[in-house]
């Protein structure tokens, strides 16, 4: 079977799918990477308390 250029293999992840396989392909090659959390939501922080009061204000409302 011939690859059919989905184009999963060329965006550079450790892990993906290919179709002609069909499985799941693991880089050997990559280097793994340590996860960083994205969120910045914690109480007492300025934009979490506005965050939470406007949504406690709508839920009231509707």
């Amino acid at each position: 079977m011939e690859c059919i250029g989905c184009g999963n293999c060329q965006q550079g992840e450790a892990t993906y799918y290919c179709v002609m396989r069909n499985g799941f392909v693991i880089m050997e090659q990559s280097t793994p990477r340590e996860k960083t959390k994205t969120s910045n939501w914690k109480k007492g922080d300025p934009q979490y308390e506005k965050h939470r009061r406007s949504r406690r204000e709508l839920e009231k409302i509707g």
